[in-house]
């Protein structure tokens, strides 16, 4: 979150990678597919098609353990993927944005491997998620659009899962069921 992110900046379209105060200075192109949070903020800008070789990572800390998000991408991943924080959609980066935000701004993240929700906080995701392998919630977790895995982990927990049905017409390109990646 804004106390402990570094700012990181990917753009799949060049390969460009920058991290720090580099990133508060970007002005991504939006024909390029790229993933942006600035030094210092909780907002992550996105859009396109984005592939990880690697595992994903989404933690919080501090007061608000929240990422927001604004944009739509589909981000395929081809290890494991662990969110620890609430992740919502906002509207062009706007915190105090949120109302009719998702799915029209959506992230989908697709893992080769497993998924793991929520290892030492009860979160709250907008979002689709895909694993190819097993999708584990450790807490009382809430998601609102999507989740789709082979096997499901609920452990002790009893999640709350909020079918969005108009996600399956905003599904951003590259995602599952919408166009090949």
């Amino acid at each position: 979150n804004r106390y402990q992110n570094p700012g990181f900046y990917f753009n799949a379209t060049t390969e460009e990678e920058l991290t720090g105060a580099d990133t508060l200075t970007v002005t991504p192109n939006p024909e390029h597919s790229y993933i942006l949070t600035r030094r210092g903020t909780d907002v992550i800008l996105t859009n396109g098609q984005i592939k990880i070789n690697g595992n994903f990572t989404i933690t919080g800390s501090g007061p608000s353990n929240t990422f927001y998000y604004s944009g739509k991408a589909a981000i395929l991943v081809t290890g494991t993927v662990l969110i620890n924080t609430n992740l919502l959609a906002v509207n062009n980066g706007d915190t105090g944005d949120i109302e009719n935000s998702f799915p029209n701004n959506c992230l989908a993240v697709m893992s080769k491997g497993n998924t793991t929700l929520g290892t030492t906080i009860l979160c709250k995701i907008t979002g689709a998620l895909y694993s190819e392998q097993n999708i584990t919630i450790l807490r009382q977790s809430q998601l609102a659009g999507s989740c789709v895995a082979r096997d499901f982990n609920m452990g002790s927990q009893v999640p709350d899962f909020f079918q969005v049905l108009s996600l399956a017409d905003n599904l951003p390109l590259g995602m599952i069921a919408n166009y090949p990646m």
